[in-house]
Parts: structure tokens; sequence; C-alpha cells
């Protein structure tokens, strides 16, 4: 069967003002236990979305088709066929029109009293014994086509109508509300995924060296010699006219360490210090001065915890 959105276009022709703003109240979080102990949770969005399902609405539909048309077993006091399916096509637009802020209601009483989740009969029961009452007396006044109905008729007609709803409340919680729970996650999924694939990639960080950008992504080290700087990286060596201490001002300690006056190690390069030089990952050994080796070892200690503190010593 084609999924087409039947359910969502019959509140909108029936009840157009469910959809407005005024029925936009603040999205809450219901709880609610089943026949069988089960507890389920949902919110007021997700309430709309199970009005809204194309599958709840065809259930409905036979359900209450099958109860206008054949043999008035229970219904013995609503006499004609067109009667009866006018009974079930109020009934079915009354209680869609109150259910959400009925529910909100009936819940906020209930948390005032316990915390413990609503039993669903409890909720659904008043609410259908309500409509039914009112849809009968509609019919009784203005189409004229029903029988004495006496206390047992009345009774057996009200508890068809709970029980009847209850299941149709059931299925939608059980069944259809986690179908569209995955549906809506798989669905928020490919969103994000499609946004993050639009997005362009962030700019490599750069540094502004005698007026020109170099890329700061593989830079291993730098060393300075004379009015020069040597920009090191795994491919290849730049060489800039100036001085180290621009240099320094646009790198911060989560970069790399100036060892010496003359160098500075990038922290991926930074691969052993024993106290008198740092060995790089590339195997060069380059010194450290005697006033930077507190310095460094400090940044050792936070910066490169799986250093071996023995050779730090």
């Amino acid at each position: 069967m084609v999924a087409f959105p039947f359910g969502k276009f019959a509140l909108q022709l029936w009840f157009p003002w469910c959809f407005s703003s005024g029925f936009d109240v603040k999205v809450r979080k219901v709880r609610v236990s089943l026949l069988n102990g089960a507890e389920v949770r949902f919110s007021s969005v997700e309430l709309r979305l199970l009005l809204a399902d194309w599958r709840l609405w065809v259930i409905v539909l036979a359900a209450y088709s099958l109860s206008a048309t054949s043999s008035p077993l229970v219904f013995s006091d609503i006499q004609g066929y067109a009667t009866r399916a006018l009974f079930w096509v109020l009934s079915a637009s009354l209680y869609v029109i109150v259910l959400e802020r009925y529910v909100v209601a009936v819940m906020r009483a209930w948390s005032k009293v316990t915390s413990r989740p609503l039993p669903l009969i409890l909720i659904s029961a008043p609410l259908v014994l309500l409509v039914t009452h009112l849809s009968v007396w509609f019919v009784m006044n203005y189409v004229h086509d029903i029988a004495t109905v006496n206390t047992w008729e009345n009774l057996l007609m009200h508890l068809h109508n709970v029980l009847l709803v209850h299941g149709f409340e059931t299925i939608a919680l059980v069944w259809i509300l986690p179908d569209i729970r995955r549906k809506r996650e798989t669905r928020r999924t490919s969103i994000h995924g499609q946004v993050r694939a639009r997005l362009p990639e962030p700019p490599a960080r750069q540094i502004l060296l005698a007026g020109r950008h170099f890329p700061l992504t593989d830079l291993k080290r730098v060393s300075a010699a004379e009015h020069h700087l040597n920009l090191h990286y795994s491919d290849r060596t730049e060489v800039v006219r100036e001085r180290m201490r621009t240099f320094l001002k646009q790198m911060s300690a989560n970069d790399g360490i100036q060892t010496h006056r003359s160098h500075w190690i990038s922290n991926a390069e930074f691969d052993v210090f024993d106290g008198a030089g740092v060995t790089t990952c590339s195997g060069l050994v380059l010194p450290v001065a005697r006033g930077r080796v507190e310095e460094v070892r400090a940044w050792v200690a936070t910066h490169k915890p799986t250093t071996d503190v023995s050779l730090t010593e």
C-alpha cells in the first residue's frame, strides 16, 4: 500500500484550527501505562503525528465502516446505517478536536497527585464516554432516527466505544509510534548528513610572515638563521626573511614549544626530552637552552604526558 498523508489531509479538511497556532501548545512528555504493564512516553508533537498517520486512519475507518454497515446488534437503538455512520463520524471528530488539550490537562492534574504513569484506560474512558453521550444527544435531537434506549443497551454501547477506542490507542502507541520515531530519526540523520556534506571544509590555519601566508598544518619545526626563518615541512623547507618573535606571537602552547632562541618544535614533531636536548620524530636532536629547561619540562608534563619521565629528569 502506498503511504499518503490521508490522516493529515482529513484533519486539515475537518478541523483546520487544529493546525493553527492556537493548537500548538508547549511540547510536554506524557507517561502512560498499558494493560500489560508496559510504560509508554510520548510528546504532544508525537500525538499529532499519530493523529496524522494514514495507517491509524485506515484501521479506524475500517472498524467504523464495519460498525456502521453491519447488523446493529450492539447499536439496536440507532436504526439506519446512515445514522450510525453519522454517529461514528461525529464521535471521531469530537475525539480528535479535544484530544491533545484533554490529555495535557489530565496529565497536569495527575502529576500533582503522583509521579507514576497514568493508566491509558483512565485517560481515554472519560473522554470516550463524554463523546459518546454528546454524539447520541445530537442524533436524538437533530436526526430523530433513534429508538428508546434502555439502561442495558446504553451501558453496552458506552462500554463498546471505550474498548474500541482503547484498542485504537494501544495499536497507535505499540505499533505505529515506534515506527514514526524510527522514520523521524532516519530523516533527521539524513538531513544532518546532507547539511554536513554541503558545508565547505574549514580553511587550514595559516601564519603570516613577511606578507606571505604559510600553512601550519604539517609544519614540523622552525629554525632561525641570522635574519631568516627556515620553515621545515614534511616535504619541503621554506625560507622567509622574518624574526622568530614574529612567528612566536602567532603560536600557542598547544602548537609547540621554543626550546632555544633559534629553534621551535611542533607538538606533533616533539618526541623525547632528556634534559639537555630534544629528539624529534624525524630523528634530529635539537638543543635546549639552560634557561628553558624548566619551561620545556613543564610543557612536556602538560602536553606530552606519555613521554618517559625518567628521560625528563
